[in-house]
């Protein structure tokens, strides 16, 4: 199953990084656009894989917009928003289900 989640990019002089807030933790940088998407990808997968494998809570999206207001005084950023899809692995039991069987 995939789930989407509100990314965030910033487009810097050199390079792009992407982060979403439902999934904190969770970075990626590239030197465009498309390959910080392509990285930020696989480093969700990877993330929410060793979020299920640590049987750590999985992350719900939740958000649904952000506030550039605080992160913009003085500068003139550019950013991007997209929701991308992440698959969402399958959850593991927990320890506490696990004493319970």
């Amino acid at each position: 199953m995939k789930k989407e989640f509100l990314v965030v990019f910033e487009a810097g002089k050199t390079s792009v990084g992407a982060s979403a807030p439902d999934i904190p933790g969770c970075f990626a940088v590239g030197s465009t656009l498309e390959e910080t998407r392509r990285r930020y990808l696989k480093a969700a997968e990877a993330h929410l894989k060793w979020l299920a494998a640590d049987r750590d809570p999985i992350p719900t999206p939740v958000t649904t917009g952000f506030d550039f207001a605080p992160r913009t005084r003085g500068k003139k950023p550019r950013y991007y928003v997209e929701w991308l899809p992440a698959p969402i692995p399958q959850r593991l039991p927990t320890r506490k289900t696990m004493r319970a069987a």
